[in-house]
């Protein structure tokens, strides 16, 4: 059985800052299962990722399409290195980064 301890309380406070707790609809809590879709990911190797728990799930959706190497694939990262990236999937720190801007209690 999968905990979504983290994951839950990370949610309600995305969601005073920032709506449906993702800055795009299409990756909101509304567009995935509840107790088995994860809301943030921590982090993503190859076709896997992580959430705040450490539950591991297996990313079919690919980021939304945006990610058709996989997470961290090398020979991707050799070359764009230096480019600059954006985080696909919102997470921890880009939440307390809009919060910092809002003024908002986090």
């Amino acid at each position: 059985m999968r905990k979504f301890t983290a994951s839950e309380a990370f949610l309600a406070r995305a969601e005073k800052v920032i709506p449906l707790g993702s800055q795009t609809f299409s990756k909101s809590r509304t567009q995935y299962p509840f107790g088995v879709s994860p809301y943030f990911i921590t982090r993503g190797q190859g076709s896997r990722v992580w959430d705040l728990d450490g539950n591991e799930y297996i990313d079919f959706v690919s980021s939304l399409a945006s990610v058709t190497l996989g997470y961290q694939d090398a020979d991707a990262t050799s070359v764009s290195i230096g480019w600059g990236s954006e985080k696909m999937t919102p997470d921890s720190s880009s939440c307390r980064r809009t919060a910092a801007v809002t003024s908002a209690s986090w």
